[in-house]
């Protein structure tokens, strides 16, 4: 069966996942008993392997990476925000974000982002060369730019800025290459078996430097990346899923175009890729950090 063929019942119904959800509490109690620490480590990192040679049509050295995506969310304002603008609780924040990401491992990430709100626009960019980082923010209205100061912004360090940088490039290049070396010393582990009429699915789990916790489902027959789940604090529930589909043939790496994001029981947001690029050709200025960040 073609790959986009088993993915075709996430389009159809978001019920699939309770399932999911439900059956992962028996295999994690399974394979508590089956399995001790460092076995589990082990095979997560099986299920990896076999992820990356389902996706890796041909032998590759991946040194970098290009993509441009477009990126539609629609949801409703986290209540932090609401307690102090309570005007927009009855409307949802909405966004589109045209952006463009480049990485040249293991440590070069440039990005642009062009964001459409409701009533402005905001163009964010961002280089990391090594340990030398800067971004530049744009905020218009109307087509005009806006004069502002970061005096009302929450301020961060350097440090915690590109920490958030590499986070965000991560979770961006992980789902595609399935490496992780250039990011962090991460340590996997095999949580369960998931099971739905349309198949069953490997569960691995990590924990990022950030604190976040996701969950990696991967199919057992294709051995492709399904869902990743952003977990909640205590590890009981997903705050967020992201399902992978549309998976294509991209000389000779299979990369799922398509990312559908639900929080809660909503969907509410999707990401398309419009072009990759493998190993590309930067020109020498391309990482080239210059000024200082706003």
């Amino acid at each position: 069966m073609k790959p986009n063929a088993r993915f075709k019942f996430f389009a159809r119904s978001v019920a699939i996942l309770l399932v999911f959800t439900a059956m992962l509490t028996f295999g994690e109690q399974r394979s508590a008993q089956q399995k001790d620490e460092s076995s589990s480590y082990l095979r997560a990192e099986q299920v990896l392997e076999a992820a990356r040679q389902a996706t890796r049509l041909k032998a590759m050295d991946i040194k970098g990476l290009s993509l441009r995506t477009r990126t539609e969310i629609s949801e409703p304002y986290p209540e932090d925000f609401l307690r102090s603008y309570p005007q927009f609780r009855n409307q949802r924040n909405q966004m589109i974000t045209d952006g463009e990401l480049s990485i040249s491992f293991p440590d070069k990430i440039r990005q642009r982002m062009e964001m459409t709100f409701v009533s402005n626009q905001q163009v964010l960019e961002r280089v990391l060369n090594g340990d030398r980082y800067a971004q530049r923010s744009e905020i218009y209205v109307d087509g005009k730019p806006l004069n502002f100061t970061a005096n009302n912004l929450i301020q961060k360090s350097e440090q915690e800025k590109i920490a958030d940088f590499k986070n965000s490039a991560f979770l961006m290049i992980f789902p595609i290459t399935l490496e992780y070396s250039w990011y962090a010393p991460l340590r996997f582990k095999y949580v369960g078996l998931a099971e739905a009429k349309e198949g069953r699915a490997d569960v691995i789990e990590t924990a990022l430097p950030n604190g976040s916790t996701y969950r990696l489902f991967f199919d057992q027959k294709t051995h492709l990346l399904l869902l990743m789940s952003e977990m909640s604090k205590d590890g009981r529930e997903a705050e967020r899923r992201y399902f992978f589909s549309d998976y294509r043939n991209v000389d000779g790496l299979l990369i799922a175009h398509k990312v559908t994001v639900e929080k809660g029981k909503e969907v509410v947001g999707e990401r398309q890729i419009k072009s990759v690029q493998i190993n590309p050709t930067f020109k020498p200025d391309h990482y080239l950090v210059k000024g200082k960040s706003n």
